[in-house]
Parts: C-alpha cells; structure tokens; sequence
C-alpha cells in the first residue's frame, strides 16, 4: 500500500504512529505549496492527477479550494481515482462555504474542529 500525504511535511508522529499500525506502507509526500505555502487549483489539481498516475492507494490531500473554476476538473479527477480504487481524503472548510473537492461524495472529507 502507497499513502501520499498533501500538507506540507507530515508530522514525524503521524509517520510513526502509522507505521505502528502498518509496518510497510510506504509514505511520500507530493509538494502542491510553494514556499510561502501558498498554491493554485491548477498545481493542486496536478498533484491529485499525479496520485491516480502512479496507482497510489490513499491520497490524504489535506487542502481544497473553493475555487468553483475547479469543481469540474476535480469531479473528473476524483471519478477517475474512485475507478482506479484510490480512496481521496480531502479537508472541509471550517465555514459554511464550498470545499472542492471535500464536497464530492467520491470524497472521504475532514475538518478540524475547535477544543
């Protein structure tokens, strides 16, 4: 099993506590921030569409954008992880706004919540 990670740099306690569980999981990260960690849809999109390319298994993309330009282009890029039996883990806003592509039911979808 691959796992690829969106945030920035996984936490060296996510790693560990995931390799507690699943010794042989191989964790890469893809970058889809720049270095003031900041990014666009298309970079971001890119990077989701490089996670169905190289058949990996779990994409925990930790991001979304409520850019509604991308909601086609993700609806199309999750549709062909979910036939490629890739499971997308995308975050939700903490607002009442649109999240893509967290929104979409092809999605498992996060969010934080406050103490």
């Amino acid at each position: 099993m691959t796992a690829r990670s969106g945030s920035t740099v996984p936490p060296i306690a996510t790693r560990e506590w995931t390799r507690s569980l699943a010794p042989e999981v191989e964790l890469i990260s893809v970058r889809v921030l720049g270095a003031s960690l900041k990014g666009s849809a298309g970079v971001f999109a890119t990077g989701v569409e490089w996670c169905i390319d190289n058949g990996i298994d779990v994409a925990n993309l930790s991001l979304s954008t409520t850019n509604e330009r991308w909601a086609e282009t993700f609806h199309e890029l999750l549709d062909a992880a979910t036939f490629r039996r890739m499971l997308v883990v995308s975050a939700m806003a903490n607002e009442r706004k649109r999240t893509i592509p967290s929104e979409f039911h092809m999605a498992l979808a996060g969010r934080s919540c406050r103490g």
